[in-house]
């Protein structure tokens, strides 16, 4: 039996997450990838902080991020921007 390696992903986003919501939730079962951190210039809503809470999972959550840093991103394998309207510095696309 091959064991396939999970991707550690971190996701970016602008609104409160609602289609994260619905990805995060579905992840739950799957177990596709491993989510890493969550990072947003706005206030992350509170149904993905239950769903983080209630299923004890270690996602960063960095919320009115205003200047994205490579400290937020961490040791990820994927970035998804998920309607994510802030530059994104070439340093922080170099180091990924």
């Amino acid at each position: 039996m091959r064991l396939i390696k999970r991707k550690k992903v971190t996701f970016l986003l602008s609104g409160g997450g609602s289609n994260l919501y619905k990805i995060l939730k579905k992840n739950l079962t799957s177990k596709k990838f491993i989510t890493l951190s969550i990072i947003s210039n706005n206030q992350i809503s509170k149904q993905i902080k239950e769903l983080i809470k209630l299923n004890e999972l270690e996602i960063k959550i960095y919320e009115k991020v205003s200047n994205l840093k490579t400290k937020f991103i961490g040791n990820c394998d994927v970035v998804f921007s998920v309607g994510y309207l802030k530059k994104i510095e070439s340093e922080i696309i170099k180091k990924l």
